[in-house]
This record gives C-alpha cells, sequence and structure tokens, in this order.
C-alpha cells in the first residue's frame, strides 16, 4: 500500500537554500481513480497536482487556497483547493473533459482565503501559450515574489521547489560571499535530484537518507491527502433551498426521491420527496 503523499522541507545551510520535495504518489492514484482521466488528461491532472501542491507549504496556520485555470481554447475549467492542514480536492468542469492543451491560453487565478479575513487575497493572471510549469513558476514570483522556481519528474509523481533564502536566514560563517542563484543551484543539483525522481521513493525515510548524504536536513513535513468536505446534510439542504425557492414538483417532478452527486468526490446522495417535504414543515 502506498504512503500517504507529503511535502518534505530541506535546508541547505551551506549554499543558503530551501529544497522542498513532494511525494505525490498516493495523491495522484487517488485522484486518478476519482477523475478517471486518461492519457493525456491524466499528464495534466499530475502535473497541476505536482506543482500546485508545493505551494502549500507558504499556508499559515487557518489558511487556504484556490488554484484556478479557465481555459478558453479548448473550453474547461479546473479547481484545486488546499488548505494549512495538508487536505485538499479538485473539480473539473465538463466532468467528461479529456482533451488538455499542452499549452494553456486563458486566465488562472488563485485565493488565499484566510479564515476570519473579510476579503481574499486573488492573484488573476491572463496567459498565452503557457505550460503548467511555466504557470507555477510565474505564480511563485509574482504572488509570493520569492526567489525559488519549481520542476516537475518525469519519471515518478514527484516534484521539487528550490527556493533561495535571504542572507538573514543562513550560517553566514558558512555560506560564500558571492551566492549561487537559482538557475545555477539547480544546475549543480539537478543530477542527484533527476536520479532521486528516477528511483521514486514512496516512503520517508529513504528520500530523507539520499538528501542527507548531499548535506540537506530535513526541518519539516506536511501530509497531502485528498478530503472532500461533503455530506449528505449538505446535499440536504442544497435540495431544501431549491425546494423552497421553487417547488417541490419542479425539483422531484413525479418521482419520489432523486439523486445528488458531489462534483468533487463524485459521490451519490439520494435525498427523498418526504425528508425534503418534512424539513420545510419546520421552516
Amino acid at each position: 500500500m502506498l504512503s500517504t503523499s507529503k511535502v518534505l522541507s530541506f535546508i541547505d545551510n551551506k549554499e543558503g537554500f530551501m529544497v522542498y520535495f513532494f511525494e505525490g504518489q498516493r495523491l495522484i492514484h487517488d485522484l486518478a481513480l476519482i477523475h478517471n482521466l486518461k492519457g493525456e488528461g491524466f499528464h495534466f491532472l499530475r502535473d497541476s497536482i505536482l506543482g500546485s501542491q508545493l505551494l502549500s507549504v507558504f499556508l499559515k496556520s487557518k489558511e487556504n487556497f484556490g488554484f484556478y485555470i479557465d481555459s478558453e481554447d479548448p473550453y474547461f475549467r479546473f479547481k484545486i483547493e488546499t488548505n494549512f492542514n495538508g487536505y485538499m480536492r479538485t473539480l473539473l468542469l465538463p466532468e467528461e473533459f479529456n482533451n488538455f492543451p499542452e499549452k494553456i491560453n486563458g486566465v488562472y487565478r488563485v485565493s488565499k482565503i484566510t479564515e476570519g479575513a473579510p476579503d481574499p487575497y486573488n492573484t488573476v493572471i491572463e496567459v498565452k501559450e503557457k505550460t503548467l510549469n511555466e504557470i507555477f513558476n510565474q505564480f511563485f514570483k509574482q504572488s509570493f515574489q520569492v526567489n525559488g522556481k519549481v520542476f516537475l519528474s518525469k519519471d515518478s509523481d514527484q516534484s521539487a521547489m528550490i527556493m533561495k533564502l535571504p542572507n538573514t536566514n543562513i550560517d553566514k560563517i558558512d555560506s560564500p560571499t558571492e551566492r549561487m542563484s537559482v538557475d545555477e543551484y539547480w544546475e549543480a543539483h539537478s543530477e542527484f535530484i533527476e536520479q532521486l525522481f528516477s528511483k521514486a521513493h514512496n516512503d520517508q525515510e529513504p528520500i530523507e537518507k539520499e538528501f542527507l548524504k548531499k548535506g540537506l536536513h530535513l526541518i519539516g513535513g506536511k501530509d497531502i491527502q485528498f478530503r472532500c468536505s461533503c455530506s449528505r446534510e449538505r446535499m440536504v439542504s442544497g435540495v431544501l433551498g431549491l425546494a423552497h425557492s421553487t417547488s417541490m414538483d419542479d425539483v422531484f417532478q413525479s418521482d419520489n426521491s432523486i439523486e445528488t452527486k458531489c462534483d468533487y468526490c463524485k459521490t451519490y446522495y439520494e435525498i427523498t420527496r418526504e425528508e425534503i417535504k418534512e424539513t420545510l414543515k419546520k421552516i
């Protein structure tokens, strides 16, 4: 059985960099079963998850973010929601869409929401002929304003994010006077990371050992897993609102029950005319 997916945070005190490593095999497996995507559709789902979940390391307590892609040609809407606790869910419309392009034309939006805050922080950027990896790095630079890049594995359901730390965050005795750029750091360490990708370790221990050999130390980790907040009570509430604004006959027509489905986890709920009727009497 696959271990729970997680983002592991490693620090390179000598060079002054953070390397975030996302082991996403379990999460990709679970989402592939929910969305039933094939071919290019699966690759799009995979890359979007591998890139977006690395950004969860920037979330603070009681924060969550939504990452949205609104493509116009071809037309589709894709949404990823993740919270500080590492719970995430996805939504694709049209549901059976599978003709994902290699490069996207449209708009990507990111909304960061803090519990108790009156308004979310929104970023909206128009994109033309951009790959998912380019979109993530553009967002990374413009929204978080940090010096870093995301790299997606071609061999395994894993990804890495390299971030250069400010001078105040590193050991000045160990660090060189002239520090590497992010691109130079990647060039120096790409062979190691690509080899680690190719090994496709699923458990944390061997990944941690590989980084330790390179002088990088683990300073934290976060489990990332699919979790939907839907429930029968919420579905009943939605049908109740519809019946209250229209009529029972409009909702149920000649049937004694209707079947509703959560767009996120694809769970079906059967709602009966009688339970809605009894609930309406109590309002």
